[in-house]
């Protein structure tokens, strides 16, 4: 009886995907937890003592997590061009990755 009210249900169309009803809002913001989460992954792969990556270092965690085109993300998030990522170009960059990658 259920299979068939089902196949009924899907041969009219009637069904919505369920993507459809969550709200966008509720991918755009990163948690406090996911925000220690990325700080913690910056600072142990930060081998300088003024705690930035360099492209080398920040193409290894991009590999570790399959981003691809590592070095175009490096550009896009140095945003004060010194050719290397602080802490909070990390954030913002693992931020970005979440809602567009994963």
């Amino acid at each position: 009886m259920l299979s068939r009210v089902l196949k009924s249900t899907l041969r009219t169309k009637t069904l919505k995907p369920v993507l459809y009803y969550i709200p966008r809002a509720t991918f755009a913001r990163s948690s406090t937890g996911d925000v220690k989460f990325y700080r913690a992954i910056f600072l142990q792969n930060a081998a300088s003592e003024e705690g930035e990556l360099t492209p080398k270092q920040f193409e290894e965690i991009a590999t570790q997590f399959n981003l691809g085109r590592p070095q175009e993300i490096f550009e896009k998030f140095d945003k004060d061009n010194n050719g290397t990522i602080d802490i909070n170009e990390f954030v913002k960059m693992c931020e970005w990755a979440k809602e567009n990658h994963f």
